[in-house]
C-alpha cells in the first residue's frame, strides 16, 4: 500500500516513515510543477495533519483557490477554516455547489460551526 493510503487507511505499521515518504513523494511532483492542485491540496494536508507545518500550508492557500475544481475547493476552504480564515472558507464552501452537484448537499454550519 502506498505511503499516504496506509495512513489514511490506518494501517501504518510504521507510521513516521509512511508520513515522511508521503510528504517526499508529494514534494518532487512540486518540484517538478509547483503549481499542481492536487499535488498544493496533498502536501497541505500532510503539512497541517501530520506534520505540524501549518504555516507552510497556509502559504500555499492563495494557489489552491485559483481552481473551479471542487475537489481542491473543498480542500483549501478546510485549510482556511484550520488557519483561522473563516470568510474565505465560507465562501469557498459555498462556491464548490456551483461546480458540483455532490457538493451541493455539504451542509455548513456543520463544517464551519456557528459563525
Amino acid at each position: 500500500m502506498v505511503p499516504l493510503g496506509a495512513l489514511w487507511f490506518g494501517v501504518s505499521s510504521d507510521f513516521q516513515n509512511n508520513v515522511n515518504e508521503a510528504y517526499k513523494l508529494t514534494q518532487k511532483v512540486l518540484k517538478f510543477n509547483s503549481d499542481y492542485p492536487y499535488a498544493l491540496s496533498l502536501a497541505q494536508m500532510i503539512e497541517r495533519n501530520y506534520l505540524g507545518k501549518l504555516e507552510i500550508a497556509t502559504g500555499r492557500l492563495e494557489k489552491m483557490m485559483n481552481t473551479n475544481d471542487p475537489s481542491i475547493m473543498s480542500s483549501a476552504a478546510s485549510l482556511a477554516r484550520h488557519c483561522g480564515q473563516y470568510d474565505k472558507s465560507l465562501s469557498m464552501f459555498r462556491n464548490t455547489g456551483k461546480y458540483s452537484t455532490s457538493f451541493q448537499s455539504l451542509n455548513l454550519k456543520d463544517l464551519l460551526g456557528h459563525i
